[in-house]
């Protein structure tokens, strides 16, 4: 019996120490889980992607998320208007046309939608800019502007930057969020009542290693050895420059002209009064 109670009680200390064990194991695991991973580098020299993303705030809810996250991106219904949840019974696609961008490098791109059915919503709780660009600060965004129906409402010289988990990591521009106390938020009132309708979102990319030829203009270097003058000797700078070198060429001629008749003319009258 002895033996019996010394071999139970060893095992239950065994016992006992390998669930603490197992436990401290355990939550080591789950806070190396919660720690948030360092944020991904940006390829300065690559190719992103943006999306524009919405959300009313009525009844019906109509939306598309277009966060680059697994939940949502690549999936069919990523790309359409919508209403009701992802795979539910109540999902229903909506009409509506979305244009997304591809970013090539430092420029100025724009992301739509075009002829969206919003069944009669009013208000939106989100209207965004989501993109693929880790959230490091490398890549910056200014002058994003949102035009609805050839409306300009609102531009942001610099865009808030959302760190929301969906967000994935990545940058994604707010214009309108409900649950964003701090974003200077455009007027929410505005979702489209027409069937024709579009909503464009504007923004500048910059911080790549090279520019977007299509999205940055070339800034021209005027040639003004190699710019002919014309009939006139107007319209161009050259043709201004090669006038007003005539002119004042003729203007001084003129008064040096104007000068030896006078001093001439003074000295024919004095000697005539010698003459006397």
């Amino acid at each position: 019996m002895g033996n019996f109670k010394r071999i139970f009680g060893v095992t239950l200390a065994a016992a006992l120490i390998f669930s603490m064990l197992t436990g401290i194991d355990a939550a080591a695991a789950k806070k190396k889980k919660a720690t948030k991973e360092p944020a991904k580098e940006v390829d300065l020299d690559g190719t992103y992607h943006a999306a524009l993303g919405l959300q009313t705030d009525t009844f019906e809810w109509v939306y598309r998320f277009g966060y680059y996250h697994d939940e949502y991106y690549g999936k069919e219904e990523w790309s359409k208007l919508a209403t009701g949840a992802y795979g539910g019974k109540d999902y229903k696609a909506l009409d509506g046309v979305f244009t997304d961008a591809e970013i090539k490098g430092n420029g100025t791109y724009t992301v739509t939608l075009e002829n969206g059915d919003f069944l009669g919503e009013k208000e939106f709780s989100q209207l965004q800019v989501a993109t693929d660009i880790p959230d490091t600060g490398a890549i910056t965004f200014s002058d994003m502007t949102v035009t609805i129906d050839g409306r300009e409402m609102k531009t942001w010289e610099e865009p808030y930057i959302d760190k929301d988990a969906y967000a994935a990591g990545n940058c994604c521009l707010i214009a309108i969020n409900h649950w964003r106390s701090d974003l200077d938020s455009m007027d929410t009132n505005c979702v489209p009542q027409d069937s024709t309708n579009k909503i464009e979102i504007t923004f500048t990319v910059s911080g790549f290693h090279y520019d977007n030829p299509e999205t940055v203009a070339a800034t021209p270097t005027p040639d003004l050895e190699n710019v002919k003058v014309n009939e006139e000797g107007l319209g161009t700078e050259a043709g201004k420059l090669e006038k007003n070198s005539k002119g004042t060429n003729i203007s001084i001629g003129v008064i040096l002209v104007a000068a030896v008749a006078a001093i001439t003319g003074i000295t024919i009258g004095v000697s005539r009064k010698k003459n006397r």
